[in-house]
């Protein structure tokens, strides 16, 4: 068995999910980032937040579409929460669980002041003084309350009307047998209760979850009839105006259960004869006659066996999920068990269908759905009404992120805000903008949104201090000129760190397809080494060949206006062949931009920036280059927007005349020769 948490607390009803409570404020919603959050489609992305207020825990709505209740009551304003209170957020429930000395016990709903001591004066005033000036009370009071029903009355709202569907006017009901007791309330924009009475007693209620009320509303309630006779069901329904319908009532009959009886026949009697003799002298006259007088009674008949009354159909209920859709989408008709049928059907084109079940509806507008249900006993109608709106759009904020996250001081930083329209109905053109802390707010304009239709709109901010945690906040739809379904959705705020700018360092390889050589004969090669000399003579008239190197690295992940500190740039000398140093001088390095690949153009690209390096003579030397020249030379990539840092090797004099081969070959980024040493450049900016 589980023990009960011993501090304040919340638990979830249905599963015991247990949440602590703390002097920190909690956030209960749908969506992602909360404190608590719900997995109930009911529930608002921001639902409501519980806060610690003069020792008290506090609840508070956040505009939820469909409400918070405290112990089955919306509530409008903050609540505070006593121990054993009862939260429902959408169809979540939780209970609410404090220590003895926070809040005090459940039932203590306000604190009044003691009034002060009578003072001795006072407490000589006459009684009747007293008496009467309660009375005066009194009759302001119900004086007051007359104009107020006046006023409430006076305003031409309808009335709702309350149709009993189950069981029908008359029927005759088993004892001790479960019917279901049905009703639907109807006519009223606002109906926020229906309350059904089995002789006067409310046995069964129905509540709506919006505060201003639906314009329907059926309440079902399961019961059993101990007592024989007759029983009166009525049923009534409230406004959220204050108003009451007038009742609807019915008269049921309750009957035994049928059983054998066995008929009683009490035996014909037999004939019953009365002599009366005379007492004469003998003489010769006949012989006197004896007189019998016989009384026939009929034979009774036998009793014949009560025949069984049939029982009428009983549906056990028909409900529309949800009850209000918007125009395009479908809800669910669902109904249990109809007993005593022999055929059950639902109009509107659906037809006859099976107990217990459901079936899928997509109305374009308000329909009212009747179930029938018809068996030897009579007949029993259901009937449940489906609201359609009118298609709306609905814009709200996904979303805020930052890139990089968290977001560098002193630095651009891209701020990408996602707007959806979560509505079922385009939207026109509106505002957004994005506001950090206490800042000028970052704003523009969209066109307009389709129906599920997203949008990401990006801020460049460049933060001029540093912070822990600051509040952001984006909205959509500045000044309210799209009307929207949800109002309350319009904004997210999201809370992030700004940290201090510092020196970055990344780590380069090259890109491997762009990186090989090129020669003056129109070949080359970029899946092998990097090579740089030259060789035999080709051609007619004959010219000598002459190879160039190429190495590119990727700087997409560096931001254009990083300011690069130092640079440490090294490539691998594998082999030499010939004598090109001896030949054809010193490497230059060539700062180019070939694209995106390594072609014929490569060979002669314009030169943008370039530098002779330090000699390397033998195999299997590193060229490490740590010149700020270099630095600059990526900086200017960045500024004019080029991806990639990319340079040609070449000797100072690329030919000799003698048609010998006279080389250098360099380790690839497809570590063509197997070493490892592959090519590698090592950056540190400020970003």
């Amino acid at each position: 068995m589980s023990q009960s948490p011993s501090g304040p607390a919340l638990i979830i009803r249905h599963t015991g999910q247990v949440f602590h409570l703390t002097q920190e404020p909690v956030s209960i919603g749908r969506q992602e980032g909360n404190t608590i959050v719900l997995a109930d489609p009911q529930a608002s992305r921001h639902h409501a937040t519980i806060t610690w207020q003069a020792g008290n825990f506090v609840i508070q709505d956040m505009g939820s579409a469909n409400g918070t209740f405290v112990n089955e009551r919306r509530i409008a304003a903050p609540q505070p929460l006593r121990d054993g209170y009862v939260l429902r957020l959408g169809n979540t429930v939780f209970d609410v669980q404090l220590p003895p000395g926070i809040g005090g016990p459940a039932e203590t709903l306000a604190a009044y002041p003691v009034a002060p001591s009578p003072t001795a004066d006072s407490s000589k005033r006459s009684p009747w003084l007293i008496i009467l000036a309660i009375l005066l009370a009194g009759i302001v009071i119900v004086g007051l309350a007359i104009i107020a029903i006046l006023l409430f009355r006076s305003d031409g709202a309808p009335l709702p009307t309350v149709t009993i569907q189950s069981p029908t006017q008359g029927a005759e009901v088993i004892a001790n047998q479960e019917v279901m007791l049905q009703a639907t309330a109807a006519g009223a924009p606002d109906i926020t209760l229906v309350e059904i009475m089995v002789d006067s007693v409310v046995v069964g209620m129905s509540a709506s979850p919006a505060a201003e009320g639906n314009a329907s509303l059926m309440v079902t309630q399961p019961w059993t009839f101990s007592q024989i006779g007759s029983h009166e069901i009525s049923a009534v329904a409230y406004t959220a105006g204050g108003d009451v319908g007038d009742p609807s009532t019915i008269t049921v009959f309750v009957l035994e259960a049928p059983g054998e009886i066995t008929p009683t026949v009490t035996p014909s009697p037999s004939a019953t004869a009365s002599v009366t003799p005379t007492n004469t002298p003998f003489t010769d006259t006949p012989t006197p006659t004896t007189t019998a007088t016989l009384t026939d009674t009929p034979t009774p008949t036998a009793t014949p066996t009560p025949t069984a009354t049939q029982a009428p159909p009983q549906i056990a209920f028909f409900q529309a999920n949800p009850g209000n859709i918007i125009s395009g989408d479908c809800t669910t008709l669902e109904w249990g068990a109809v007993t005593n049928a022999t055929e059950v059907h639902i109009d509107q084109g659906i037809g006859g269908v099976g107990t217990p079940g459901s079936q899928s509806v997509c109305p374009a507008t308000t329909t009212t759905y009747v179930m029938t249900a018809t068996g030897p006993g009579g007949t029993a109608t259901a009937s449940v009404t489906v609201n359609v709106q009118p298609g709306q759009p609905d814009l709200t904020v996904e979303s805020i992120v930052f890139v990089p996250s968290p977001p560098v001081q002193s630095q651009n930083n891209e701020v990408r805000i996602t707007i959806k329209n979560i509505g079922n109905a385009a939207a026109g053109a509106f505002d957004w903008d994005w506001q950090p802390g206490t800042a000028t707010p970052y704003s523009g304009s969209l066109p307009g949104l389709d129906a599920g239709q997203s949008q990401v709109v990006t801020v460049t901010w460049n933060p001029a201090s540093w912070y822990g945690n600051l509040p952001t906040r984006a909205r959509v739809d500045i000044g309210s000129v799209v009307d929207e379904s949800d109002e309350t959705n319009n904004e997210l705020q999201v809370n992030t760190a700004v940290t201090p700018a510092i020196d970055v360092t990344v780590d380069l390889t090259p890109q491997a397809a762009l990186d090989g050589f090129r020669a003056n004969n129109g070949g080359g090669n970029n899946t092998v080494d990097i090579r740089v000399g030259n060789g035999s003579f080709f051609g007619s008239p004959p010219e000598e060949l002459v190879i160039r190197g190429f190495i590119s690295f990727d700087l997409t992940g560096i931001p254009a206006s990083a300011d690069v500190k130092s640079i440490d740039l090294r490539f691998y000398q594998v082999n030499v062949t010939g004598t090109p140093y001896a030949k054809l001088g010193n490497l230059l390095i060539k700062h180019v931009d070939y694209g995106a690949t390594l072609d014929d153009a490569a060979y002669d690209t314009a030169e943008l920036h370039s530098a002779t390096l330090s000699p390397h003579t033998g195999s299997g030397e590193w060229y490490t280059i740590t010149a700020t020249t270099i630095a600059d030379w990526i900086e200017a990539d960045l500024a004019a927007g080029r991806t990639r840092f990319q340079f040609r090797l070449q000797f100072s004099s690329e030919t000799d005349g003698d048609g010998l081969q006279d080389t250098a070959s360099f380790e690839s980024g497809e570590n063509y020769f197997g070493t490892g040493n592959i090519p590698r450049m090592t950056i540190t900016y400020s970003p």
